[in-house]
């Protein structure tokens, strides 16, 4: 049929074109030019305004499709950040049935599965998406975000390594990089470059300051912890983990007032932190303030993984208050 119809066009094109030709002054006394060459003529003619409205149409067409996955793409995103995850991933497999190479919707997919908790689909889907455009920096991340959550750790910080390559100025993947070699490859020199570096790209973020003082506090280096911990909470004073750190480090280097006032802080910023009040009763405990100690360490007992600690200190406190009253009498 759609054959036909193009025959009929041509032929349609080529007897109008002919029609003009054959009563105009030129034909009639033009002997240069035979009649055959003229009628060739016309007939490529013809054939190239054909042509001509084909590829005009073509583009439309293309232009049509693109549109069309752009709209669900779009319409995708939406829906993520409504928190309709589900729909979120129907609308991206729509766009992808449309367009198989477009980017953006294995990445939309991806993390909309990653919020799903469908981890290893979410890894397949963001590898899809860094594969269709290498240059997407934010895909990078989401897959070593994907990978560190189903325990591929190499694959993760390569991830996040490739999201700096294209994105140097990235400094969430220096800081999910440094977290992980911290956390789970125990490197703590390397999370320091890291955490640093991504305090560096980032001098208002101050996970990274935090972070960076965390790994000096698990190499036992607490005086040197003290520095990007303050620059932490300088930045956000609500950091309790922070303040927590903070906390732990000048209790450490036998700091306990500037411990307690750091425990406070990170009380006052998230008042049932056991681990915080943990460290407010162990400073106070050094200061020679046994009732208030146990009074932290009673309200750090009520945290399950706090309980057998606190516990521990509030017998020693009473242990010692004891002895005090017998050496007093």
């Amino acid at each position: 049929m759609e054959m036909c119809k193009k025959q009929i066009y041509i032929s349609g094109v080529g007897c109008l074109l002919m029609s003009c030709f054959l009563v105009s002054p030129a034909f009639s006394q033009s002997g240069d030019v035979s009649y055959e060459d003229k009628l060739k003529k016309y007939r490529a003619d013809s054939l190239a305004a054909v042509k001509k409205n084909e590829l005009k149409q073509q583009k439309q067409k293309e232009i049509q499709a693109k549109n069309a996955v752009l709209i669900e793409s779009n319409n995708a995103l939406a829906a993520y950040k409504r928190k309709r995850y589900q729909q979120a991933v129907t609308l991206c497999d729509k766009a992808i049935a449309m367009d198989a190479d477009y980017a953006k919707a294995y990445y939309i997919k991806g993390i909309a599965q990653k919020k799903l908790r469908k981890y290893k689909e979410s890894v397949s889907s963001l590898q899809l998406a860094v594969e269709k455009n290498p240059n997407n920096a934010a895909a990078f991340f989401a897959l070593g975000g994907a990978f560190d959550i189903i325990g591929k750790v190499d694959e993760a910080l390569k991830a996040y390594d490739d999201c700096i390559a294209v994105n140097q100025g990235y400094y969430k993947a220096y800081y999910q990089a440094g977290l992980v070699h911290m956390n789970k490859k125990k490197s703590y020199e390397k999370a320091i470059e890291y955490l640093k570096t991504a305090s560096e790209k980032n001098p208002k973020y101050d996970k990274a300051f935090n972070g960076w003082g965390d790994a000096l506090i698990k190499q036992k280096k607490y005086r040197d912890a003290t520095k990007p911990l303050q620059s932490a909470v300088a930045v956000n004073s609500k950091n309790y983990l922070a303040w927590w750190n903070l906390s732990v480090a000048y209790n450490n280097i036998g700091n306990y007032s500037k411990g307690l006032d750091a425990a406070k802080q990170a009380l006052k910023a998230r008042p049932k932190f056991a681990a915080a009040a943990f460290e407010a009763g162990n400073a106070l405990k050094h200061l020679g303030k046994w009732t208030d100690a146990k009074q932290y360490f009673t309200r750090a007992s009520k945290d399950r993984a706090w309980r057998k600690s606190a516990q521990y200190e509030i017998d020693t406190i009473a242990e010692e208050m004891k002895k005090k009253r017998i050496e007093n009498n």
